[in-house]
C-alpha cells in the first residue's frame, strides 16, 4: 500500500514523474492541503481511485468511500480547480468533472489559472467556495452579495 499525505503525491507517485509543470505555478495545489489529514482516501489502497478503463466495479468501490467522507466536497473542489483529468476524486469519475467543467465553460487548463480569484477578486479558498447543484463552482461571498441586493 502507498503512503501519502496529499493527493498531489498519490499522482506524483502513480506516474512516477514530478506534478505536470502547469501546477508550479499554484505551489497551493500541490501542496498537501490541511483537509487531505481527514480524507478517507488517504486510509485506502490508492489504486481503487486509479481504475483501468472499463472496470466500473472499481470505480463504484471507489465512489462509496468517496460518499462516506466529510471531505468530499473539497476533493471535488481541489479536482475540478487543480484540472484533475484522471482517477475519481470527490466521488466524481474524469468524464463526470468534464461534463461539470464543461457546463461552467471552464477548460481543466483554465480551471487552474483561475484557482485565485472569482471574476470580482473574492479569494477562492476552501472556505469561501463551494459546487452548486450543477456543478459549477460558486464563491460564497458573491452568493451572498447577490442575496443581500435581491
Amino acid at each position: 500500500m502507498h503512503e501519502h499525505n496529499g493527493l498531489g503525491t498519490v499522482l506524483a507517485s502513480r506516474t512516477g514523474a514530478a506534478p505536470p509543470p502547469a501546477w508550479s505555478d499554484s505551489p497551493a495545489l500541490i501542496e498537501p492541503q490541511p483537509w487531505t489529514q481527514e480524507a478517507l482516501c488517504a486510509e485506502t489502497d490508492p489504486d481503487l481511485f486509479f481504475p483501468e478503463k472499463n472496470s466500473g466495479n472499481t470505480a463504484q468501490r471507489a465512489k462509496e468511500v468517496c460518499d462516506r467522507c466529510e471531505v468530499r466536497e473539497d476533493c471535488l473542489l481541489y479536482a475540478l480547480t487543480a484540472g484533475e483529468t484522471f482517477g475519481i476524486w470527490g466521488g466524481t469519475t474524469e468524464s463526470e468533472r468534464r461534463k461539470m467543467r464543461k457546463a461552467s465553460g471552464v477548460t481543466a487548463r483554465r480551471s487552474r489559472r483561475l484557482a485565485e480569484t472569482c471574476g470580482r477578486g473574492h479569494e477562492l479558498t476552501s472556505e469561501n467556495v463551494y459546487v452548486n447543484k450543477r456543478g459549477v463552482r460558486e464563491c460564497r461571498t458573491c452568493a451572498r452579495d447577490r442575496r443581500a441586493a435581491a
